[in-house]
């Protein structure tokens, strides 16, 4: 008597097949390839070759994958004064960093303004007389720029450039950052700063719970994601089970169940059966029946939904997939698959408070507990068993958690603040100047004064001595 895929024998008659080993396949009585396993492939470390395998497969090509990513969390500072502060006296030895600083500009205007102050000194000192109308028309533009002394000084007028080209960094800043808002909508790198991760936006993330009322958007929201469609995908994976035996229902209340009916591919190359049906409920209970002395290696379970937009509410489509497989096992006979469905409702303040909240959300699924795999069984009674079996199921069933996951999304500082911030940093920046003229006027001066001072008055002893 012939051996079904993945098992063989050595002798003819009647008697028990045996299953394949690790690293060893058979596709079965309808291929070639006879009643005996062949090796698998061992220079491919992709290969998928368990215990019964019919063929080789590479399960990556079948992972897991999440549509959720973890919430950002708020960066050290949220305060825009601190932010502003940090990145206009920031200094970096990194030469990409070093050309858009503007502190290292302001120095490099300090240098400049230093340099036309030594110029205009040595032209009043040297007595030029072809220079002097220069040098005059120069003092002329400087003191109608002087911003700290009023147009008193033109020694004011020089250090007006370096508050200009900081002022004129700290606007740049101020724009470039409010466009780094909200974060799905930030694709560009930071070219304004030395910080690649700066984001005009604060994070906070909390439960709540769903039996407390909710505003109209937040319930429009709630309302959109119980009524989304799911569509499960099983796909059974390096299994004998054709599209023919296998059947879904919904259990009821007790014994009673509703025949469901779903979209099934077979694919003969790789053995894998995918069975597609909409879950009826959202806390329903599935059951696969699937007939036959079969079994499966691995199976993958795909939860998907389709994506909804209305007004400034947004549901987000589902794409969840979670892959079962343990090594050198099968599927047990009797298998469970729970899962745990959590709301997550992302609230996005807007920039502007007259325009209204956005609202997204979207269904987080996890898979706790699950009982798939019963090899101690098997190795107890035998692994012929594994093909004995007139019924294998896999139930499949869903609780949603009473309460949501909250992520609150809302700007650090929005238009207005900012035009009132760069006013005053711009004034900020104006008196310390300022209080630098004045410290340089009430201490470095006289200390000045009185070094020139005492050199003139030792020569005079000195030649009186002589």
């Amino acid at each position: 008597m012939p051996c079904i895929g993945g098992t063989f024998k050595n002798e003819s008659g009647l008697g028990p097949c045996t299953v394949c080993l690790p690293g060893t396949r058979n596709r079965g009585i309808a291929y070639s390839e006879g009643t005996s396993c062949i090796s698998c492939s061992r220079n491919n470390s992709k290969s998928y070759c368990s215990l019964a395998a019919l063929v080789e497969f590479d399960l990556n090509t079948m992972s897991s994958h999440s549509q959720v990513t973890a919430y950002p969390e708020s960066a050290d500072t949220t305060n825009f004064d601190d932010i502003l502060l940090e990145n206009m006296f920031q200094t970096d030895s990194n030469f990409s960093c070093m050309i858009i600083s503007p502190f290292f500009w302001t120095i490099i205007a300090g240098a400049f303004a230093f340099s036309v102050w030594i110029m205009m000194a040595v032209i009043k000192l040297g007595k030029w007389e072809q220079c002097n109308r220069y040098r005059t028309w120069i003092k002329t533009i400087l003191i109608h720029t002087d911003l700290i002394r009023e147009g008193q000084r033109w020694v004011g007028g020089l250090a007006t450039i370096a508050i200009i080209i900081l002022v004129s960094f700290a606007c740049w800043f101020c724009a470039s950052f409010l466009k780094r808002y909200p974060i799905e909508e930030v694709f560009e790198p930071v070219n304004f700063a030395c910080d690649s991760t700066l984001i005009n936006a604060k994070f906070s993330t909390g439960l709540d719970l769903l039996a407390i009322p909710k505003s109209t958007d937040a319930q429009r929201i709630i309302n959109l994601l119980d009524n989304q469609i799911f569509n499960i995908t099983v796909e059974l994976i390096n299994t004998g089970f054709t599209c023919e035996s296998i059947s879904v229902q919904e259990n009821l209340i007790g014994t009673q169940y509703a025949n469901l009916i779903p979209s099934c591919e077979r694919s003969e190359w790789n053995a894998v059966t995918s069975i597609t049906f909409a879950l009826p409920y959202h806390y329903s209970t599935i059951q696969l029946n699937m007939t036959g002395p079969h079994w499966a290696n691995a199976v993958r379970v795909c939860l998907r939904g389709q994506s909804q937009i209305i007004l400034n509410t947004i549901l987000h489509a589902l794409d969840f997939c979670q892959l079962f497989s343990a090594p050198n096992q099968t599927l047990a006979h009797a298998s469970k698959i729970p899962f745990t469905i959590t709301k997550i409702i992302n609230i996005t303040k807007s920039m502007e408070k007259t325009r209204p909240i956005t609202y997204s959300g979207l269904w987080l699924s996890s898979v706790h507990g699950a009982l798939l795999f019963n090899e101690a069984f098997y190795t107890e009674f035998g692994n012929y068993l594994r093909y004995t079996f007139a019924l294998t199921t896999i139930r499949i069933t869903f609780d949603e958690r009473s309460f949501y996951i909250k992520n609150i999304q809302e700007p650090i500082v929005r238009t207005r603040e900012t035009v009132f911030q760069a006013l005053l940093f711009t004034s900020l920046v104006i008196e310390l100047f300022g209080f630098s003229f004045l410290l340089v006027k009430l201490l470095i001066l006289p200390i000045i004064r009185r070094i020139l001072a005492v050199c003139h008055k030792y020569p005079v002893e000195t030649q009186i001595s002589h």
